[in-house]
């Protein structure tokens, strides 16, 4: 045998072991980024999206109900009044209660938010990039909200200034379509991964 044809036999060999052990790598390094994509997913959804949609979606349906109660409100008790005191003292405590009605699942809007900050305090380093801006936008809201209504910290500030403010909303209705959109798109990856 030649020199040439002993080293070709021995690359035969090693190459051989070679592929296969590269072929183990790649094969181990895609099963390991798989693996954390899961668990970071997996964690996404316990810890920050999950507990956010179901926050979001309470709030989506209070809020329609307290607009409901306010358009029933403003259909039933608009333009009611009666020159019996009796009656009129009825209408009013009735008009009254379901103004408090209402309001009561307004302030169910407001605990969640509280609970909606603490979650995002708590695990902002599982935000999706695509996400922080909406999400910034909410704390700012939540933030104006204490400080400006609940403390009534704009009593004084002239109504002018005031006006120049953009409104406080107590949820966007993007933050809402945007945490269903990012569970329904982690769950179906979950599901992609583990087939």
């Amino acid at each position: 045998m030649s020199p040439l044809e002993i080293v070709r036999l021995i690359m035969s060999f090693i190459g051989g072991g070679f592929f296969v052990a590269v072929g183990n790598w790649i094969h181990a390094n895609r099963s390991a980024r798989r693996e954390r994509e899961i668990a970071r997913l997996q964690e996404q959804l316990r810890l920050l999206y999950g507990p956010l949609w179901f926050f979001t979606s309470q709030n989506e349906q209070l809020l329609k109900l307290a607009n409901s109660v306010q358009d029933a409100h403003q259909e039933f008790f608009t333009g009611k009044w009666s020159s019996d005191e009796t009656t009129q003292n009825r209408l009013l405590e009735a008009g009254e209660a379901t103004t408090s009605l209402g309001n009561m699942y307004v302030e169910r809007v407001d605990e969640n938010n509280t609970r909606v900050m603490a979650i995002l305090e708590a695990n902002w380093h599982l935000t999706d990039l695509d996400d922080v801006e909406i999400f910034s936008r909410f704390q700012v809201d939540h933030a104006r909200f204490l400080s400006e209504v609940k403390q009534r910290g704009r009593a004084k500030i002239p109504l002018s200034i005031v006006m120049i403010l953009r409104p406080i909303c107590f949820i966007h209705p993007d933050m809402i379509a945007r945490v269903h959109t990012a569970v329904q798109q982690k769950r179906a990856r979950l599901a992609e991964l583990r087939s």
